[in-house]
């Protein structure tokens, strides 16, 4: 990544300083297929210092590290990865499937699975180490961490969320489970679950149809308090993004474009619009486009059909776009 004052059709003065990404060729990181038909990636993410990045698949987690030559130049053409460690699930238990990964640190991995199991991997130069503890009987759907690494929030079903508690080397100090939501007789299914890394034992979760809510989380003599507040309108939405302060929310809306949220107002900051030759059909049917917060949370990444959108939040501008193949 480099920083830039031209964009993909777009006018180069009219947002300068922008940001600008450029494409990394890899090698290393597509595998070879034994069979005709290839697993389906879950989820994907890199280690907090780069230097890993972890795959899972139906039933196995895939690591691969990045080969840093003796001699590294600044901007490299080409990434070289190379494949670290493949843990299989048990064979005997065929009904079990990898569902989602958070990396604690760059030698810490969680993982969630459809039979309620929290299993943690730790990666050392000489031997991997693989612990676990069964958190639910449902599917994890979401696992979230907080900064400090002590809380550990998971969500299962639609609507079941816990916490745990870091203690003696593992997460499996059970705290509490949340009350089920229900709004007008409609329970709510979780959306979203993030921590504010800017405040410690903040926990944010989004329900289909119901809204925001925050809850602080605390441990005094043993002790757990939990409050929560309700954050914003109505939420018809899939999926959300949590500014790293912790005051902004981003859900995708109508037509391609991403509403954000001031948690703290419960005011709409803003509206991030595509152009509208670019706006597509299929955006209303799109309910769960992903986006992030990046660099501090003044530029937004959202996902469109085939691409993927950087605004300059703050400025309400679209720094670029990212086309991902095929028709963007």
């Amino acid at each position: 990544m480099s920083s830039s004052t031209d964009t993909d059709g777009e006018n180069p003065n009219s947002h300068p300083e922008s940001l600008r990404y450029r494409k990394v060729q890899t090698h290393g990181l597509q595998q070879p297929s034994p069979s005709n038909s290839r697993p389906l990636l879950r989820a994907l993410a890199f280690s907090p210092d780069g230097h890993y990045i972890a795959g899972t698949f139906d039933r196995k987690v895939v690591v691969w590290g990045l080969n840093v030559p003796a001699e590294t130049q600044e901007e490299r053409a080409l990434e070289e990865w190379e494949q670290k460690l493949v843990y299989r699930l048990d064979d005997r238990v065929q009904d079990e499937a990898l569902t989602c990964l958070v990396w604690t640190s760059s030698d810490f991995l969680l993982l969630g699975s459809s039979t309620g199991d929290v299993r943690v991997i730790t990666i050392g130069k000489n031997a991997t180490r693989m612990k676990g503890f069964q958190a639910t009987r449902s599917p994890i759907r979401f696992l979230s961490l907080d900064q400090a690494g002590f809380f550990l929030a998971v969500v299962a079903g639609d609507r079941e969320v816990s916490v745990w508690y870091f203690e003696e080397g593992e997460y499996s100090s059970y705290l509490f489970a949340f009350p089920s939501l229900t709004v007008d007789g409609q329970p709510g299914c979780v959306t979203f679950l993030g921590w504010n890394q800017a405040t410690g034992g903040m926990l944010i979760v989004a329900y289909l149809g119901h809204g925001v809510f925050r809850f602080c989380i605390t441990i005094k003599c043993k002790l757990i308090t939990m409050a929560s507040v309700f954050s914003t309108n109505v939420l018809h939405r899939y999926s959300g993004a949590l500014s790293p302060n912790g005051n902004l929310f981003a859900i995708p809306g109508a037509r391609g474009t991403f509403v954000i949220w001031d948690l703290n107002t419960k005011d709409k900051v803003t509206v991030l619009h595509e152009p509208a030759e670019e706006v597509s059909a299929g955006h209303s049917r799109q309910n769960d486009r992903p986006s992030q917060f990046v660099h501090d949370g003044e530029f937004l990444f959202g996902a469109g059909i085939g691409k993927l959108n950087l605004w300059n939040a703050s400025r309400n501008i679209r720094a670029q776009r990212l086309n991902l193949g095929g028709q963007a």
